[in-house]
């Protein structure tokens, strides 16, 4: 679960191998959005520690460097007002992904209580603190 979390924050290309996992704080506060309401676009970044010529050599050649290079920018593609969501287009391949994870995953009935459990996605655009149902419950996978 945890290597499947760690992949779910990268950027790569389905041409390439190579994943990129940006560490800055604020890419928490990106999120997907349709190809109508994206706002936001990554593109490679002009600041001057970007490494470009990076991007002509091998990965095995990328691996041995083992230091911070390839940066790119989130560039907002439409006027963002304040408390606005940054949105990015992911892609129809990730759409199509997540589609059917959403199409694959099943609820179970727990026999032990009654309660249901459920998948957090189920929830779809509704934040988990924004519910009012209190029978709503969110079990480990130990559980």
């Amino acid at each position: 679960v945890g290597h499947q979390l760690l992949l779910n924050y990268c950027y790569g290309h389905v041409n390439s191998s190579l994943l990129l996992f940006p560490y800055s704080p604020t890419v928490n506060f990106i999120n997907h959005g349709s190809k109508e309401k994206a706002n936001a676009e990554i593109v490679w970044s002009s600041y001057p520690y970007h490494k470009g010529e990076w991007l002509n050599l091998s990965l095995e050649e990328m691996k041995e460097l083992q230091k911070t290079g390839l940066m790119f920018d989130i560039v907002a593609t439409k006027d963002i007002d304040l408390g606005e969501e940054v949105l990015l287009y992911y892609g129809k391949d990730w759409e199509d992904s997540w589609n059917e994870h959403i199409e694959d995953w099943t609820t179970a009935e727990n026999e032990q209580d009654g309660m249901m459990q459920k998948n957090v996605t189920d929830t779809l655009g509704v934040h988990l603190n924004q519910r009012s149902n209190s029978d709503f419950i969110i079990l480990t996978v130990e559980e």
